[in-house]
């Protein structure tokens, strides 16, 4: 490459100088010398494209498009929602909650994520909230809206058209019945009547 043409990507004439002396030190006595020094100058041309926004010309363009499409795994973030109020509240990091990452296949359902989400945010069966047994759990996607357990994740990957694919697990506690309306289910006992007994004493 002539100094006019190294010129194009260098403009520094310091820097030129600096670049053919790197390339007369890794040039070697072989047959492989024009090799060596064409295969550098490829990679300066290619480092200051990219750097002037230019793609090299012998660069392969990829395949257009979602390159997801593709991949037989996805990226999934779990999240915790717990109801409070008839509301979700994402449950926070400190509070046993936060965000988790995996990489998983498509075919992986929601059922298989609701069930993984259990074991993270009630590690033994227990969380901040309490235990598992008093709640219902579900599993929604990343509008809080509930999906279907059968539901994979290569097909909510396509629903969404989303690079990140983030669900939730959401709990809600039971409903508990009061005390007062559980004995209400008992039929109530009739009441004896009160036998009065008198007694005579003499004095």
């Amino acid at each position: 490459m002539t100094d006019e043409e190294l010129r194009e990507y260098i403009e520094q004439y310091g820097d030129r100088l600096a670049i053919r002396a790197m390339c007369r030190q890794k040039t070697v006595k072989s047959r492989g010398v024009e090799t060596v020094r064409s295969s550098l100058m490829q990679k300066v041309r290619e480092r200051l494209g990219e750097q002037h926004g230019k793609t090299p010309a012998n660069r392969e363009e990829g395949p257009i498009g979602n390159q997801n499409a593709v991949k037989d795994n996805r990226r999934v973030e779990i999240g915790w929602l717990h109801s409070e109020d008839g509301t979700f509240h994402q449950v926070k990091t400190k509070k046993g909650g936060g965000t988790r990452h995996f990489s998983v296949q498509k075919s992986i359902t929601m059922g298989d994520l609701l069930e993984t989400g259990k074991g993270l945010f009630f590690p033994n069966g227990q969380s901040s909230k309490g235990p598992m047994a008093n709640f219902n759990f579900d599993i929604r996607d990343y509008s809080h809206k509930a999906v279907p357990p059968e539901v994979t994740v290569g097909q909510l990957y396509e629903q969404t058209k989303l690079r990140m694919l983030r669900v939730y697990t959401t709990t809600k506690a039971k409903d508990v019945t009061p005390v007062s309306d559980a004995l209400s289910d008992f039929e109530p006992q009739e009441e004896s009547p009160m036998k009065v007994i008198f007694c005579h004493v003499s004095i």
